[in-house]
């Protein structure tokens, strides 16, 4: 994030916190279920979700917005199926609100355009060319890369997004190397055990030991190279811990929140919220959640780590 946008979020969390409000600070919006790409750990695509039209999602910004919304992260699916997606980046940019989008970088060089105002953008990379194919589908390795090189070359912030499995538990190395070399950062986060959008098994979902090994070599990492790995080391020990059931400070329905395409607003992924209720969670897994749970909390680890955000 810019500078005076980190100043702005860290100050509206503070605020939070010391005046005990709940202001729908973050959000997590996903436009659309749809999606070019069929990841094995997911099933997302599968659900059948009415969308908002554009004046609807333009409603909704402008009700955000006059409650204090910050920073709003465009997810999916793979939002950029919307035609309309660079108008609503647009007309929340110009609302003050910071915007990120999660992607797959499928649609990046030839949607991008309309990406003007996009202030960051999250990219799924899984790891080197025959391991991203296989997660992804072929030529998704080269899609993501080309992705990283326009993005970057319109001036728009870039990271990485991981989901360790197990088969890229072993190209950590190589995940942090492109990291490097790319100038970006990136954001790990289990493979759980049930496929997203499903409740079937997920087939590449690794056992609790291989992958605290994993997090481990990251912890690891993150002291020597701290500037290329997004997740702090707070919660690096979070995740360690997955699939076990852990207590955390829990920011979901105080500062964050999440969008559904068809407009349902939920305190969190689980559970259903509109009135952003207070909830208790130890079963939290996402990355950039459990980073916002502890900034929220005032976790000084968190704190220090999130300047490094992109």
């Amino acid at each position: 994030m810019r500078l005076k946008n980190k100043i702005s979020i860290t100050k509206a969390i503070c605020e939070a916190r010391l005046f005990k409000k709940k202001t729908p600070l973050m959000a997590s919006w996903a436009l659309s279920y749809r999606c070019n790409r069929r990841c094995i750990y997911c099933r997302i695509w599968e659900l059948s979700r009415k969308e908002l039209s554009t004046p609807e999602v333009i409603s909704m910004i402008d009700k955000f917005s006059s409650l204090g919304t910050q920073c709003i992260t465009f997810t999916g699916g793979e939002p950029l199926m919307r035609e309309d997606i660079g108008e609503i980046i647009t007309y929340a940019s110009r609302k003050g609100i910071f915007i990120k989008i999660n992607s797959n970088g499928s649609m990046i060089p030839r949607r991008i355009s309309v990406l003007a105002h996009l202030n960051s953008l999250s990219l799924s990379f899984d790891g080197p060319e025959e391991i991203q194919d296989y997660i992804r589908g072929e030529g998704s390795y080269a899609e993501v890369i080309e992705a990283v090189r326009v993005a970057k070359g319109y001036g728009i912030n870039v990271s990485f997004l991981t989901v360790l499995s197990k088969v890229n538990l072993n190209s950590i190395d190589f995940i942090l190397e492109s990291a490097k070399k790319f100038q970006v950062a990136v954001l790990f986060q289990p493979a759980t055990s049930l496929l997203l959008g499903s409740g079937e098994k997920n087939p590449i979902s690794c056992s609790s030991n291989e992958y605290e090994q994993a997090i481990r070599k990251l912890i690891a990492n993150k002291r020597i190279n701290r500037y290329n790995i997004l997740n702090s080391t707070k919660g690096l020990w979070h995740l360690c811990h997955w699939p076990n059931q852990r207590s955390l400070p829990c920011a979901a329905g105080k500062i964050s929140f999440r969008v559904e395409p068809n407009g349902e607003v939920h305190s969190c992924f689980k559970q259903v919220s509109h009135n952003l209720a207070d909830i208790f969670c130890n079963d939290c897994w996402c990355g950039t959640q459990v980073e916002i749970n502890y900034l929220s909390a005032w976790n000084i680890n968190a704190i220090l780590n999130s300047i490094r955000w992109v």
